[in-house]
């Protein structure tokens, strides 16, 4: 019995955690291109509604995405490197 109690304890804090990190990612880092992607997304809900085009939604979805989770360029992500090498140039 004590290890169930432990295995619940165990998750409780897991979870607290998880929630921890999805609010830094949420209410964290808001930029401008960032409000420009969710702006956009909601405009495009709007629009698919208005106008009963159904292709808007998978527009809209993947602005919201990418605004709400903070994702943008890929795996590579955007930045330019800081450091040169005679490699790079």
């Amino acid at each position: 019995m004590p290890l169930l109690k432990q295995d619940c304890q165990n998750r409780i804090l897991y979870v607290k955690v998880k929630s921890y990190k999805m609010k830094s990612i949420f209410f964290s880092h808001w930029h401008l291109m960032r409000l420009i992607r969710l702006i956009f997304g909601v405009f495009l809900i709007f629009q698919g509604i208005e106008t009963r085009q159904w292709f808007f939604f998978v527009f809209s979805a993947f602005f919201l995405f990418q605004a709400i989770f903070n994702q943008g360029c890929g795996i590579n992500g955007c930045e330019i490197p800081t450091s040169k090498s005679k490699e790079n140039e």
